[in-house]
């Protein structure tokens, strides 16, 4: 089932002292976003997989939180005088402190990414599956080293055909 919550907006919280509003996250705002990631990586083709994954990450974040953010409140210039996301450079300054990006990242565009994730989905199960499920559970991130079998390995499954009763041997000689 596919839950219709309204996407993260308003005033946020992005750290004490510092709060910003931002507008729900639409449809124009997420092509605007990958816009930017295929032009990035038209531009860089040769990057490691890592460094892409990264660089890829942090520019569809950092369009969503400049289309979306409005104002905020606790942000000065250098002299402690207040300025708002639409003076000119603010937020270019803005998406230059990482202090800033993350926690507009965590506030704003990643409930929204939670939420888009599970658009496809049943409700949320008790086994860990969907994401609601295992926001308070461990998640391994890693597989195992698989163990080496003793002897011949497994033992074939019981089926139908063969008895769990033995049947007693014949003795040698009879009919």
């Amino acid at each position: 089932m596919i839950r219709l919550e309204e996407p993260p907006h308003g005033w946020l919280t992005l750290m004490p002292g510092v709060r910003a509003r931002f507008v729900p996250i639409d449809r124009v705002m997420v092509r605007a976003a990958r816009r930017a990631v295929r032009l990035f990586l038209d531009e860089n083709p040769d990057l490691e997989e890592v460094d892409r994954q990264e660089r890829v990450s942090d520019i569809f974040s950092q369009t969503l939180i400049r289309a979306g953010m409005r104002e905020w409140e606790g942000i000065g210039d250098i002299d402690g005088n207040v300025i708002q996301p639409n003076t000119p450079g603010a937020l270019d300054t803005f998406m230059q402190r990482a202090i800033l990006v993350e926690a507009a990242d965590d506030a704003y565009v990643l409930p929204w990414a939670l939420q888009d994730a599970e658009k496809n989905v049943s409700a949320p199960s008790s086994d860990g599956i969907s994401a609601r499920a295992t926001q308070d559970m461990t998640i391994a991130t890693s597989v195992a080293p698989a163990r080496k079998a003793k002897g011949k390995g497994a033992k074939p499954a019981r089926t139908a055909k063969k008895s769990r009763v033995a049947t007693p041997a014949k003795v040698s000689g009879t009919s």
